[in-house]
């Protein structure tokens, strides 16, 4: 047990100092909304789809709203800031049609059983949704 400790102490400096991948520095919140829709304004992850292969490696397209959500989300860890993927349920989907940007047609095909998958910040003691798919952002809450 303690060649093991000892190896295991002996090798994290060689990681830190070497600059490797597996060093993990925590992601901050946003500063101020003005942060966030900068960041939103140069981000280019609306503008593409990012598909993925599944394990039986099968591309399947069956709306890319999670594939936005989480591109944003992996966009903003690279820069060290925290965003999270949430799920809104139909009711929520329905609440925040307007910023999502769903138009009627899409609204009247909706069943209860339908998500949408969206991006939270936080921003000091504020909660702020994105919709990845045109960079809306609304207040949605507070913390306490």
């Amino acid at each position: 047990m303690r060649k093991y400790l000892l190896v295991l102490v002996l090798l994290i400096p060689v990681l830190v100092v070497t600059g490797a991948n597996y060093v993990f520095r925590s992601p901050s919140d946003w500063n101020s909304v003005t942060e966030l829709r900068e960041f939103l304004a140069q981000d280019d992850g609306n503008e593409r789809v990012y598909l993925k292969a599944g394990r039986d490696g099968r591309i399947n397209f069956n709306g890319a709203c999670e594939d936005r959500a989480f591109k944003l989300r992996d966009n903003a860890l690279e820069q060290g800031k925290r965003l999270e993927a949430e799920i809104l349920t139909y009711a929520e989907t329905i609440r925040y049609k307007d910023y999502i940007g769903i138009t009627y047609e899409e609204l009247c095909r909706l069943t209860s059983r339908d998500s949408h998958m969206i991006v939270k910040a936080y921003v000091d003691n504020e909660i702020w949704y994105i919709e990845p798919s045109n960079d809306r952002i609304w207040h949605t809450g507070y913390l306490d």
